[in-house]
């Protein structure tokens, strides 16, 4: 077994992980595709909105800063195939699920949060990757996130990273389009 999926604590479904859950927990489910060096992905299937069938890529990329501790940076990508709710939408109910379930051990202050939507042909979204900050209360050994904000990530190299290890795992073709030309796309 890596060091990775040691980290990784099991899925374990035995309570409850938060009062405003993704749906019926036993239903959520993460499949690992990818597991290199210091990053695990895969695709969270989830009940979503009135549990619609929905999924995100999850992708963990673990590091060591130069302070001794221990971090993780958590990112939600929205998938092209996800025709359930967005994961804008079920940021916080996600967050508090994968902290609560696979990261119990580590503190608030060591998960750093992101979402990243993948560019096609058919979509316009920005290629950029966001931070995700939430207020975090730890009620009775349980993690919950509330009141999401964003800020662009200005890591151009944590960008390429992820844009590289979702486009060869996930088989994703990003647009290279620039955004201006969608609409001229459309408009036609």
């Amino acid at each position: 077994m890596s060091n990775i999926k040691k980290i990784l604590k099991s899925w374990v479904d035995d309570k409850p992980v938060c009062n405003r859950s993704i749906g019926d927990i036993s239903e959520t489910k993460f499949e690992c595709l990818y597991e290199g060096n210091d990053m695990v992905l895969g695709r969270l299937h989830f009940p979503g909105v009135n549990n619609c069938e929905s999924c995100c890529g999850l992708l963990f990329k673990f590091e060591t800063s130069i302070f001794r501790r221990n971090i993780v940076q958590v990112v939600l990508v929205e998938l092209p195939e996800n025709m359930g709710t967005s994961v804008t939408q079920m940021c916080e109910e996600i967050a508090q699920y994968v902290h609560n379930k696979m990261l119990a051990h580590y503190p608030v202050n060591s998960i750093m949060w992101y979402e990243h939507y993948v560019r096609t042909e058919e979509s316009n979204y920005p290629i950029d990757i966001w931070e995700t900050f939430f207020d975090v209360h730890n009620i009775e050994e349980l993690f919950y996130y509330r009141n999401p904000n964003w800020k662009k990530c200005e890591d151009e190299g944590f960008l390429k990273e992820i844009i590289a290890t979702v486009s060869k795992v996930l088989n994703v073709k990003y647009s290279e389009r620039r955004e201006d030309e969608f609409f001229v796309k459309i408009s036609k």
